[in-house]
């Protein structure tokens, strides 16, 4: 075959040329078959693409199941701000927030100012949750921090055995959270919170109420002043301990035990823009239970407008946030989040913290 110029063929001294006509006409038929070539290729490319995208995502659905959904404590794993929520939670190893205890203890020993945070929840289901926190630095190296996080549920038709509506009902759960960190040298800081958990059934005499107590541990690491890396184990030791008030002569307890988290995650900050990420385990009983991972970013204008958006667990969220300086002390900072949950639609989080 031969060898012809394309911009020969399309030249006009060329087309009055008939010694070069045919070669032009082969060199035309030669160009469409190396397309049609390539148009094939390209098409079988991508649909060896597309097999191998959905048999990774069908590894990673297997890899990442989550066989720790029904056990106790999701309250606690729905996150406390606007802020961290739209972030999806993915916040062991971050910085300069409303309520870092809850994240990670360890974060309390960074406070540079008192922090009181509000934040609620609107679910679906008739359900909601609800923080109130507190964060204080305790010089010269050390903070606390106290928190409330109330989850619950209303509107349960009650009704007897008879099957007669008695009363509307309702449950929920309660943690109050003490918090302790400190930095015992350059770049390491370290934390505990101490947990007191609290499950109320809906019954009609209120008598059938769960108790515990649990712990969290947490260790952060600041490699640079962009960087930081950290650890935290979180239910240790947390559990309902259930007796029915209604049939103590029975004498029987039962425990009802949160899996253990185990999360290690990182956060990177790049000019106006924050990337945090973590990745933890879900124990139980010596047995892994499932893995969550969580990825998140948030990008800051003018130091005063913030945009943000993150994913965990099939769950994409996205937020927005304004601070302003009110007199010479105060600041406010107005956070709000939208969750796509991947059953119960859409989560609205608004959040309000002030730090004097």
């Amino acid at each position: 075959m031969k060898s012809v110029n394309v911009f020969t063929c399309s030249s006009v001294k060329v087309l009055r040329n008939p010694r070069v006509l045919p070669a032009c006409a082969e060199a035309s038929v030669d160009r469409q078959l190396n397309h049609n070539l390539m148009t094939i290729n390209n098409n079988i490319f991508g649909i060896f693409n597309i097999k191998r995208i959905t048999i990774f995502i069908m590894l990673s659905s297997l890899l990442f199941a989550q066989d720790y959904s029904g056990y106790a404590g999701s309250f606690l794993r729905a996150g406390t701000g606007a802020r961290s929520i739209a972030m999806g939670n993915a916040l062991t190893a971050g910085t300069d927030l409303n309520y870092p205890a809850y994240f990670n203890p360890a974060g309390v020993a960074a406070a540079s100012n008192r922090k009181l945070l509000f934040t609620h929840q609107f679910l679906s289901l008739d359900r909601h949750q609800s923080i109130i926190s507190f964060t204080t630095p305790l010089p010269p190296v050390g903070g606390i921090s106290v928190g409330w996080i109330g989850a619950g549920v209303n509107g349960i038709d009650g009704r007897d055995l008879a099957g007669v509506h008695t009363d509307d009902l309702y449950a929920t759960e309660n943690a109050f959270l003490i918090s302790f960190g400190i930095a015992p040298i350059q770049h390491l800081q370290v934390g505990s919170t101490l947990k007191i958990l609290q499950n109320q059934l809906p019954n009609i005499d209120g008598n059938i109420i769960g108790k515990g107590v649990g712990f969290d541990f947490g260790i952060l690491y600041a490699f640079k002043a962009n960087l930081n890396f950290a650890f935290v184990i979180k239910n240790i030791n947390s559990a309902y301990q259930w007796s029915n008030k209604l049939t103590d002569d029975l004498g029987r307890i039962y425990k009802d035990k949160f899996p253990l988290q185990v999360r290690s995650g990182v956060q990177y900050k790049i000019y106006s823009i924050i990337i945090v990420g973590d990745i933890g385990s879900y124990l139980a009983d010596n047995e892994l239970l499932g893995l969550d991972y969580r990825i998140g970013t948030e990008y800051t204008y003018n130091n005063s407008y913030f945009l943000r958006t993150g994913y965990r667990n099939d769950r994409l969220s996205f937020g927005v946030g304004f601070k302003y300086h009110q007199f010479d002390k105060f600041t406010s900072l107005f956070d709000y989040a939208i969750v796509v949950e991947p059953v119960t639609s859409l989560t609205h989080v608004i959040s309000y913290a002030i730090n004097f």
